[in-house]
């Protein structure tokens, strides 16, 4: 029953069937009762109609002769053979019906009745002082008055058994036609329930597929513009972008290893090296040197990978202060103009008023890696310049330089963790491949973006936007 109740599909079938039954049945209802009323009335009339019919019959005008129940048929030809013959035909169609009637005198004086006519009609007082066609109200019987003149009056009947049996033939008719309506609305209904459910059944199976290690697996989309379509590219994206992450995540780790392996190998060789057998001083000291080195570029990619991970795992806290750009860019260029002099590089600046909010210390950290980026690729000779300004409700910095260039097709990867765009100079430099990472999720998490052009060589150009410090 639990598994029953758990399928999406039951429940939705249930509850439809639920609604269309009630429905159904209110509506087979109120058609019943209004039939029922409408019935009731048209009995009235029917009746009422009968005793008009009966009325110049059985009280006939003066020189006319009246109509008897008892009298025999008369011979054709005969002066009454018209109103027998519309005795008789009025009489068939009563007895068909099973309609009764009373004829009173003036008086009160029971003067005729029909086979069938109840005792309980026979008291005058039933009927005595009642207006022309009005309906008279019985438990048993569905009753009309019609007064003839000079007072006299004829009741027309007929048992409420024989109306409610005749309803009650209509009442079956309307039930049977409200099952089969049920049951035809009920196995549409299921139809359309499973047929909407099958693109769910398909996001399902993908989903699975996923889970099970397909990742490359992927909705069929066919209405884009339903809530469905919708629900389909939301989860491809996000599939996408899952399938993005975990091989991220493998090269990732293998970026890592390999990068650790590096002068973990040169401290092994060194050590080893100087371990078969006694060696100078010297070769002692060069060993050190090596595996200070070694270890100093180690502890330096265990610091950004740690970095990384905690602005991965959303637990880096940042500082917030207001930051002038274009002081903190004289800094850093103070700093680093005794390394662009030793170069040959021309470091220069186009600094403008610009005020963010944000963590003075990361950001720092960001300006620092794009200018001594800029500076490692860019050949002696070359220049550097950094420039800050503010528009459209946004401060931005870019570093441009005339260096090597990037091409066009690694440009989309230059932010990547351990992406190198020239490995050897890399190698010559120390660098880990994760500084333009850094910067990128430094930025994104101030609310800012990063972003690159670049022409193979002609140099390239950074550019940072952050948030106005009045917009935050």
């Amino acid at each position: 029953m639990n598994s029953f109740w758990n399928s999406i599909r039951w429940r939705i079938f249930c509850y439809y069937t639920l609604l269309t039954g009630v429905a159904i049945i209110l509506l087979a209802g109120a058609f019943y009762f209004t039939e029922k009323a409408n019935r009731e009335r048209l009995e009235v009339t029917r009746l009422q109609a009968t005793g008009v019919k009966l009325l110049p019959m059985i009280f006939p005008p003066a020189g006319m002769p009246s109509a008897r129940i008892s009298e025999p048929p008369v011979a054709q030809g005969s002066a009454r053979m018209p109103l027998e013959r519309r005795w008789a035909e009025t009489r068939d169609l009563m007895d068909r019906d099973r309609i009764f009637y009373l004829a009173f005198s003036s008086s009160d004086q029971l003067l005729q009745k029909s086979a069938g006519a109840p005792a309980s009609l026979e008291d005058p007082g039933f009927s005595r002082d009642k207006r022309q066609m009005e309906r008279l109200e019985h438990p048993d019987y569905m009753v009309a008055v019609i007064i003839a003149p000079r007072g006299k009056r004829i009741v027309v009947g007929r048992s409420r058994e024989v109306i409610d049996a005749e309803i009650g033939h209509y009442l079956r008719n309307i039930l049977v036609l409200a099952m089969t309506v049920f049951v035809i609305t009920t196995a549409f209904g299921y139809i359309i329930i499973t047929r909407g459910l099958r693109p769910i059944e398909s996001i399902s199976a993908t989903a699975q597929k996923i889970a099970d290690g397909d990742l490359g697996g992927r909705i069929q989309i066919r209405e884009q513009s339903s809530e469905l379509g919708g629900l389909g590219s939301v989860l491809n994206q996000t599939f996408d972008r899952l399938e993005q992450l975990l091989k991220q995540q493998v090269q990732f780790t293998a970026d890592a290893s390999h990068d650790l392996r590096t002068p973990i190998a040169a401290i092994l060789a060194d050590c080893q090296f100087s371990l078969k057998k006694p060696r100078t001083t010297e070769r002692y000291l060069e060993t050190i040197e090596v595996c200070h080195e070694s270890a100093q570029h180690m502890r330096m990619l265990v610091d950004q990978l740690g970095l990384l991970a905690r602005f991965d795992a959303d637990t880096s806290e940042l500082t917030s202060e207001t930051v002038e750009l274009s002081e903190e860019i004289k800094t850093i260029c103070h700093v680093l103009q005794p390394v662009a002099d030793d170069m040959g590089i021309y470091l220069g600046s186009d600094l403008s008023e610009a005020h963010c909010k944000g963590d003075r210390l990361r950001l720092r950290q960001v300006w620092f890696n794009l200018l001594n980026n800029a500076l490692c690729y860019t050949e002696q000779g070359g220049h550097v310049k950094v420039r800050t300004g503010r528009e459209n409700g946004t401060v931005w910095l870019e570093v441009a330089d005339n260096g090597i260039g990037i091409p066009p097709e690694v440009q989309p990867h230059v932010f990547d963790r351990f992406y190198r765009v020239d490995e050897s100079r890399s190698v010559k430099t120390g660098g880990t491949g994760l500084g333009l990472a850094i910067c990128k999720t430094i930025v994104e998490a101030h609310g800012g973006n990063i972003s690159v052009q670049s022409e193979v060589g002609k140099g390239s150009c950074f550019r940072v936007e952050l948030p106005h410090q009045a917009d935050l």
